[in-house]
């Protein structure tokens, strides 16, 4: 059955790429079937389709070619691309200090031409880069420095260079590109909200770790203080405190948390830990915006039926699950046993 107001979240397995019209129909009647609302997926053809079977559609993006190719842009525009940690430009990113500046107008005209061609209910950015090498935002060009230097308060003569950075100054610049990181995805909620009005813009990454900003790039304190996206999506596990400091961090934007069936990788041969209905309210409760699921070519009969039989229960008490005051039973923990009581239903 499916829920109102709690995102139940499919990462459809490049279901974009199969050449079977009539599979991917019978993939969304069974995501249906189960009570999912919500499937990623990253084509016209999903968008077209995955509402008569009840489920919005989220593509993903990233500044890759097949997203968001700036290189033709940057082709004109060669003194605004990124500066890599080997001191190499980039022809497919651009320099994070023009992104936020004049070159936004570029990624502006790129995710236009993206939401045109795909017109997606959400738009993801699946973001799990360090702020050092690898990032497609760490940029080290002398605007990028500069900036860099200003922040962190460092005088005029000193050196910076990756390396000196990453020896130096490490835990400053993993701040300062998590600030920078908060302020893109501010940039991206209000241009997808321009481009489409009814459309929303997400954002996955890890918990709030104390280490989540240097390991992923993201520290959702600052994305809650920019308001950055519309509802943010985390897995990896159950790190209850983690979970609590996300929460707290991202100041009322929706959390989903995620249920990752592993293994996932075609070498490893292990069975994939099925998912249970117990597994699944346990995300429901930890959240206040629903259950990610990753993902369908993992999904057997058991992880098909426990969500189906979960979001029964959840979409018939859906306020409760919603508002409900979480009451804990002794002698047990709350990962034990969990009582919710609301407007006179427990």
């Amino acid at each position: 059955q499916r829920c109102k107001n709690l995102v139940w979240q499919l990462w459809g397995g490049w279901l974009s790429n199969m050449d079977d019209p009539g599979m991917r129909e019978q993939v969304l009647a069974c995501a249906q079937a189960a009570g999912f609302n919500d499937i990623v997926s990253g084509d016209r053809w999903t968008s077209d389709h995955a509402p008569r079977f009840g489920l919005n559609h989220t593509l993903g993006i990233s500044f890759q070619p097949w997203a968001l190719n700036l290189a033709p842009y940057l082709k004109d525009h060669p003194d605004q691309r990124l500066v890599a940690a080997d001191g190499k430009p980039s022809d497919q990113y651009l320099c994070m200090t023009a992104l936020l500046g004049e070159g936004w107008s570029a990624v502006r005209e790129c995710l236009r031409e993206k939401m045109e061609a795909v017109r997606p209910q959400t738009v993801d950015y699946d973001y799990e880069y360090g702020p050092f090498e690898g990032s497609p935002h760490a940029c080290l060009c002398p605007r990028c420095l500069e900036a860099f230097r200003q922040y962190a308060k460092l005088p005029p003569a000193e050196n910076l260079d990756g390396k000196i950075i990453a020896k130096r100054h490490r835990d400053a610049w993993v701040d300062f590109m998590a600030r920078r990181l908060a302020r893109m995805f501010g940039m991206f909620r209000r241009t997808i909200r321009e481009l489409s009005p009814a459309a929303r813009f997400s954002v996955y990454s890890g918990y709030a770790t104390p280490d989540n900003a240097e390991r992923y790039g993201v520290d959702w304190r600052y994305v809650g203080q920019e308001q950055g996206c519309d509802r943010a999506g985390c897995g990896y596990g159950r790190p209850a405190e983690a979970i609590r400091e996300t929460i707290a961090a991202l100041q009322g934007i929706p959390l989903i948390c995620g249920a990752l069936l592993t293994p996932y990788e075609r070498g490893i041969l292990t069975p994939v830990n099925p998912l249970t209905k117990s597994w699944l309210l346990r995300l429901v409760l930890d959240s206040t915006g629903g259950v990610l699921v990753y993902e369908r070519k993992e999904m057997d009969g058991r992880s098909w039926l426990a969500v189906g039989e979960t979001t029964r229960l959840v979409a018939a008490y859906e306020e409760v699950f919603l508002k409900g005051r979480r009451l804990t039973l002794d002698p047990f923990s709350d990962a034990q046993v969990q009582s919710l009581q609301h407007g006179g239903t427990t």
